[in-house]
C-alpha cells in the first residue's frame, strides 16, 4: 500500500471531498492512503509513525515546493532522483519513479532534478539563490527528506512528487505567511492587508499560483499515483 504523506490540507482540497485536518487520513484507493502530516519537523512524529506501522511498502511525499533553479517556473512537477540535506544523500526509487512518470499525461511540464531539504519556509530571493548554489537542487521542500529517511530507516520506498509553487524570482512576504500558514486565517488576512494594501497585489498572484498547483497534484494522484501500473507497490523492491 501507498502511504501519501502531504504537509497541508489545503494542498489537497481538490482531492478529497471534504476539509481535512493535520493527522488526519482519508482512503484515495484500496491501495493508496492519504496523510496529513503539518509541517517540516513537527510532522516528524507523524512521518515516524506511519512508516513504523507496518501498514505502508511505499512512503510518498506529494505537495507543493519552491523553486531553486533559475529555469524552472510555478506549476512545474518534480519527481526527483534524490533528496538532500546537507552532506546527505537519499535516492528515490528509481522503478516506482519511472512507472509514475508513464502514468501521467504528456502535457505535464516534469523535471527530475535534486530536492533539497530547509528547515523553514524560504521568502527571500537571497535564501533561495544561497541553498541552490549549496546544494545545486532544483527545488525544495521542508517534509521529503524526512520522510525519506524515515522510509529508509524502515526499509520501505519512497518517491517525492511536488509541484513548485513559486519560482526563484517570486516570495511571499513573511507578514502574509503567518496570515496563511498552517491555514488561513481571515482576521489576520484582513488585518494584513488594511495595514499593508499593496499585498493584495502578492496575495492575488500566489492565490493563482496556489491553485494552479493544487490542478497539478489532483492530476497527478489521478494519473500518476493511482494508474493501473503503480496499484501494487509490493512488486517494487528497495
Amino acid at each position: 500500500m501507498f502511504g501519501i504523506l502531504v504537509a497541508l490540507p489545503m494542498e489537497v482540497q481538490r482531492i478529497v471531498p471534504h476539509r481535512m485536518h493535520i493527522g488526519e487520513s482519508y482512503p484515495l484507493s484500496d491501495n493508496a492512503m492519504l496523510i496529513v502530516t503539518g509541517m517540516g519537523e513537527s510532522a516528524l512524529p507523524l512521518i515516524k509513525r506511519h512508516a513504523e506501522s507496518g501498514q505502508f511498502a511505499t512512503l510518498i511525499s506529494l505537495g507543493t515546493a519552491v523553486g531553486l533553479a533559475p529555469q524552472l517556473t510555478t506549476g512545474t512537477l518534480c519527481i526527483p532522483d534524490e533528496v538532500v540535506w546537507d552532506t546527505q544523500t537519499i535516492r528515490c526509487h528509481q522503478s516506482l519513479q519511472t512507472a509514475f512518470i508513464a502514468g501521467l499525461k504528456k502535457d505535464h511540464n516534469i523535471v527530475q532534478k535534486c530536492l533539497a531539504h530547509t528547515a523553514h519556509v524560504l521568502t527571500s530571493l537571497e535564501e533561495k539563490e544561497q541553498l541552490y548554489h549549496k546544494t545545486r537542487a532544483g527545488v525544495a521542500d521542508m517534509e521529503s527528506f524526512l520522510i525519506a529517511q524515515e522510509a529508509l530507516r524502515c526499509q520501505i520506498n519512497f518517491l517525492a512528487i511536488r509541484v513548485i509553487l513559486d519560482s526563484i524570482d517570486l516570495h511571499m512576504p513573511q507578514s502574509l505567511l503567518n496570515c496563511c500558514l498552517p491555514t488561513v486565517s481571515l482576521p489576520k488576512l484582513i488585518g494584513t492587508l488594511f495595514r499593508q494594501p499593496t499585498l493584495l497585489f502578492t496575495l492575488l498572484a500566489f492565490a493563482k499560483h496556489f491553485s494552479q498547483a493544487q490542478r497539478t497534484i489532483h492530476s497527478a494522484t489521478q494519473l500518476g499515483i493511482l494508474q493501473s501500473k503503480m496499484e501494487n507497490s509490493e512488486h517494487y523492491v528497495i
